[in-house]
């Protein structure tokens, strides 16, 4: 009897080990899309909304909201913080490192930062730096987009 009672608690904590959360950490996240930009007269606000895939999310979605006609003539300028979210319908909340940007308009490239600060779901307390680059064809009205960096959730 009591040589069974250590093998049956050494099952158990392999168990607990097995089915024991892992712990939070950095996760790399790399992804890719394309998406429209949608003029939005009543906010005065060009609307990027994309769709693409990225490790850890599976499908994804990305919006933020930029002052109107400024990607015209070479300034990325966000209003307010946009959303990622993913294939579970968890959503990422981020804001742009920068209050704005210049860029070429003949090349239509932008390269910044964003800062995730919390989400939906089990992305509630997420953090992280993620590497954003944004190729706008020559209208502005479609554009690639590539994320490249790590979230802490």
């Amino acid at each position: 009897m009591f040589r069974l009672v250590p093998r049956i608690a050494v099952i158990l904590l392999l168990v607990a080990g097995t089915v024991a959360p892992a712990a939070a950490g950095d996760r790399p996240v790399k992804g890719s899309g394309k998406g429209e930009v949608f003029n939005d007269a009543l906010l005065f606000t060009d609307v990027l909304q994309g769709h693409g895939r990225a490790t850890h999310f599976g499908r994804t979605k990305i919006e933020a909201s930029v002052v109107q006609d400024y990607l015209r003539l070479g300034i990325f300028y966000p209003v307010g913080g946009g959303w990622l979210t993913t294939a579970s319908g968890d959503s990422l909340y981020f804001v742009f490192n920068e209050e704005y940007s210049f860029f070429d308009p003949a090349t239509g490239v932008i390269s910044t930062k964003l800062l995730i600060l919390g989400g939906t779901g089990h992305f509630l307390d997420a953090r992280g730096d993620v590497d954003v680059k944004f190729v706008f064809d020559s209208n502005f009205s479609h554009f690639l987009f590539l994320i490249d960096g790590s979230i802490n959730y």
